[in-house]
């Protein structure tokens, strides 16, 4: 169990790492999406990638393993492929756009270019050309997808999408200023879906914790927000309507509410942390007279015992004999009201040590045949000219 244990782990680990196309690679492409675009992160993804092939093909010279090679070149060929269709990806975004067609579900224009694959003899062709016809079968497609939203559509629909047949009113009315005045929320609108993204990302994170299952829920929702606002700013600039950006707006504000709540959030946890600390302290403090009382009267109990063991045993014991003979408590091989006991023997003498670790310094106590001394570790507490303090 524990080397099955041991390889899941290894699975885990060589899975996350961000090489295209494994899932490391992929979580790799999805946050460079928000910033770089489809095209450019499916580029940069399978460039890294190209790295870790490198990596890979080392461990395979070096340990000769056919293992390493063969998953090397699985590797390499997901990642050409990637970057091939990057590519591919590239062409489409800087294609000129066909005005008089609209996709029935996101209302954007098809790029011009030969596209589109026909799924009988896998020619690739312009289907908006050919009016969805394959010009080397002649077999007449259906449905057409569209490459932003990926919807398949019956080729009819195109056409006829877009246009609107009634007049808007309301919130749905066009005007010339609305692109302008999204444009600035526009410019960063990748920007803001990654801070979503790691915004709710960080609430999953919190929502683990024992206190995070109460408040995690703010910066989730806060991420949500910030992430439906970035795709609201994208339609109002492309419809150029005052409903879009009105509600991305409403959107950018929820989460500026729920930013402002996260911060009160973690200043009211951060007071209670100081008062509780400060309070931890306080106790502690407060206890030290009766801590110390309780370990001197505990080395004086422990003298009494020495007596007894010598006098059965003809010599001194150790905490644990007085423990086992019945001379002491058993309580006292712990750590017992702040303080830690030992005893060290010698041929024909002994020292309890009680060590206590309080907020003023470290002080030991020794116990000698007539006395128990108490000594700081800090010279500043001891008495001027002092090493140690008498206390009986």
């Amino acid at each position: 169990m524990h080397a099955l244990s041991l390889i899941n782990a290894g699975l885990l680990i060589f899975n996350l790492l961000p090489i295209y196309p494994l899932d490391g690679g992929q979580i790799l492409r999805s946050l460079l999406w928000f910033v770089m675009g489809r095209a450019n992160s499916l580029m940069a993804s399978s460039v890294f990638g190209f790295f870790g092939v490198a990596g890979i093909a080392l461990l395979a010279v070096k340990f000769g393993s056919v293992w390493f090679a063969v998953l090397g070149a699985y590797i390499a060929l997901n990642c050409w492929n990637g970057f091939r269709v990057a590519q591919v990806f590239k062409q489409m975004e800087s294609a000129p756009r066909r005005e008089n067609y609209h996709c029935p579900a996101c209302h954007s224009s098809p790029p011009q270019g030969p596209f589109w694959r026909c799924h009988k003899c896998t020619a690739i062709f312009d289907t908006f050309k050919t009016l969805a016809t394959c010009p080397i079968c002649g077999t007449q497609l259906e449905t057409t997808r569209c490459f932003d939203c990926s919807a398949l559509n019956p080729f009819a629909s195109w056409k006829d999408a877009y246009p609107m047949t009634a007049q808007p009113t309301g919130t749905e009315l066009e005007f010339p200023g609305i692109k302008p005045l999204a444009e600035p929320l526009y410019n960063v609108k990748n920007w803001m879906r990654l801070v979503g993204v790691l915004t709710i990302s960080a609430g999953v994170l919190i929502s683990l914790t024992v206190i995070g299952i109460v408040v995690g829920w703010i910066p989730i929702l806060a991420g949500i927000a910030l992430f439906q606002s970035a795709s609201r700013v994208e339609e109002a600039v492309i419809t150029g309507k005052a409903g879009n950006l009105t509600g991305a707006l409403d959107k950018l504000g929820f989460y500026f509410k729920m930013s402002a709540l996260i911060r009160l959030v973690f200043f009211v946890l951060l007071f209670f942390a100081i008062i509780g600390v400060i309070a931890i302290a306080g106790v502690v403090r407060s206890q030290q007279p009766r801590n110390e009382a309780n370990a001197i009267a505990n080395i004086e109990r422990i003298n009494t015992a020495q007596v007894k063991y010598m006098m059965s045993a003809r010599k001194y014991g150790s905490l644990q004999d007085l423990v086992s003979a019945g001379l002491v408590d058993s309580r006292l091989l712990d750590q017992t009201m702040g303080y830690r006991l030992q005893i060290e023997t010698q041929n024909d003498n002994y020292i309890v040590i009680g060590t206590a670790l309080v907020p003023s310094g470290r002080y030991d106590y020794y116990s000698f045949s007539d006395a128990v001394v108490r000594y700081s570790s800090d010279s500043r507490k001891a008495p001027p000219g002092l090493s140690a303090t008498r206390v009986r």
